[in-house]
């Protein structure tokens, strides 16, 4: 945890040697600053100024209380803006010298205190900010403003780079930029402020390649959030598929696999019903053949490009159902012994992000394709699950068939009860609003993708026919105003959630806070 409380203390017990009149007065000639004889001459002004800070900022009334000198606070106001610069960085830059002696206090285990390093390195953040300023012409020019206020509205804005102690929470330095200044365009400007063996720890807008080789030559090390989209496989002798064709890649997921195998690096072919190019033709060669079309048609597809498939590629479908696009894949390939994969995103094309989104994986024929898909997923950020296809098909009967069915009955309720939506909004509870976005959600989708996933589900009679008979006995126990019925229903479903349940509270409880804040 970043605590400053270590830092202060180690500037209260050194600050006479931080300050040195003779190094002030020193410095001060160093940078040309030149200074007459009174009160606050520049060795008084900044140690006052840091005495100040090691107060928390205490005002500017209070110093004189503290330092036993006599002024006022426009005099030190004024003493304080004839400061150079330059002084101030350089007493910085030995205040951070200082801070690698900083101690913290031990978390009960071994010595009273503990060097402030994490695994023998020094931590240190870096992060970009902004700040607005007065409007004064010179800073619009410079630093500009955000471009949805009119002109003549708003204050101009700088772009804030700040290099963090993480141990200390101390500030080595800052590079002020434009408004429009990415992070990453003045980062290694700041590797200079750390020692060799220190750790750099930056989100996603630091991630790049370029960075991590400069962070490299510096002799530090860095721990960088990977944006999603970025290439993260590093496995040895990885296969290489140089050619991907798409049968439907122009609707939804097919369009979504398109991008994500061309960010991997390959070349990508798309064969639909409006293309120049033939499914036969893309089935014939390509090195891997994603089928991506509606479930009640992809037997008949697979069974018609699955003999076009060469023997050293693979053919994979992304079907909600699993057990009979397998079995269709493995005997439309049976003569040419081509690798086979059934595949299930568990996620629309209409996610924000790919990291952390789930993928099932089945295995059909063929190891090394099938390794070499996992891999490819994997640098993406996907999380994969390994199924049997027949286990898979019976869990899509509850994670999507129950689902999608208790969400159809909720909105169908609503819609035959005749309320007005708007007006119950208005006595709306956050687990109501959360229940109303997801079936609006849901109901804004195709039924046409819905309706296959829960009709041809394997056990879709079982699901629906205990979702039913649940309902009945729920009503029957709320018809006869049964208490002692309703508890028991309750317990009996407490027990079948166990320790699920503290997990639901955090997370449910987050949510619904983040649905109070955006409502």
């Amino acid at each position: 945890m970043v605590t400053m409380a270590p830092g202060l203390r180690q500037v209260s017990k050194d600050l006479t040697h931080l300050v040195e009149r003779s190094t002030v007065e020193r410095l001060c000639k160093a940078v040309g600053h030149a200074w007459r004889k009174r009160p606050l001459d520049p060795y008084t002004t900044l140690h006052l100024f840091l005495l100040q800070m090691i107060h928390r900022n205490t005002a500017m009334t209070h110093l004189p209380h503290l330092s036993g000198e006599r002024f006022t606070a426009s005099a030190y106001c004024q003493a304080r803006q004839r400061l150079p610069l330059e002084l101030i960085r350089r007493r910085v830059d030995a205040v951070a010298k200082g801070f690698e002696k900083v101690r913290v206090p031990s978390a009960g285990h071994g010595p009273a205190d503990v060097p402030a390093l994490w695994h023998g390195h020094r931590l240190a953040l870096l992060d970009g900010s902004g700040f607005s300023m007065p409007d004064a012409p010179e800073h619009q020019a410079h630093f500009g403003q955000p471009g949805r206020q009119k002109p003549g509205c708003g204050f101009p804005v700088a772009h804030l780079l700040a290099l963090f102690d993480a141990q200390t929470g101390f500030l080595h330095d800052v590079v002020l930029s434009p408004l429009r200044t990415h992070d990453m365009k003045h980062a290694a400007d700041l590797h200079p402020k750390r020692s060799p063996g220190d750790i750099i720890v930056g989100d996603r807008g630091f991630c790049s390649y370029a960075h991590l080789a400069r962070i490299s030559r510096a002799n530090l090390h860095a721990v960088l959030r990977v944006h999603p989209r970025q290439i993260v496989s590093f496995h040895p002798h990885r296969l290489c598929a140089d050619t991907i064709a798409g049968k439907g890649g122009r609707g939804g997921m097919g369009s979504l696999l398109g991008r994500l195998f061309g960010d991997l690096g390959h070349a990508v072919l798309i064969a639909d019903v409006d293309t120049p190019l033939t499914p036969e033709e893309a089935a014939r060669s390509a090195d891997v053949i994603v089928i991506s079309v509606p479930i009640g048609v992809t037997e008949e597809v697979i069974r018609r490009l699955g003999p076009h498939v060469r023997a050293e590629a693979l053919l994979m479908d992304v079907t909600s159902i699993k057990e009979p696009p397998l079995r269709a894949m493995m005997e439309a390939t049976a003569h040419t012994g081509a690798s086979v994969v059934g595949t299930h995103p568990m996620f629309g094309p209409g996610v924000h992000s790919l990291q952390g989104q789930r993928v099932v994986l089945c295995r059909g024929r063929g190891e090394t394709w099938f390794d070499w898909l996992a891999k490819m997923l994997s640098a993406r950020g996907l999380v994969l699950t390994e199924a049997d296809p027949r286990e898979h098909d019976r869990a899509m009967g509850l994670v999507q068939v129950l689902t999608h069915f208790q969400t159809q009955v909720l909105g169908l309720a609503l819609s035959r009860l005749g309320v007005d939506l708007r007006e119950t909004l208005r006595f709306t509870s956050p687990a109501y609003l959360m229940e109303l976005y997801v079936a609006a959600r849901h109901f804004a989708q195709s039924p046409r993708l819905y309706g296959p996933i829960e009709m041809l589900n394997p056990i879709r009679d079982d699901v629906t026919g205990a979702f039913i008979a649940a309902a009945q006995e729920l009503s029957g126990i709320l018809h006869r105003g049964d208490q002692p019925a309703f508890e028991a229903m309750f317990a009996e479903v407490r027990r079948f959630f166990g320790d699920f349940t503290d997990e639901a509270l955090v997370q449910s409880s987050f949510l619904i806070d983040r649905v109070v804040e955006r409502s």
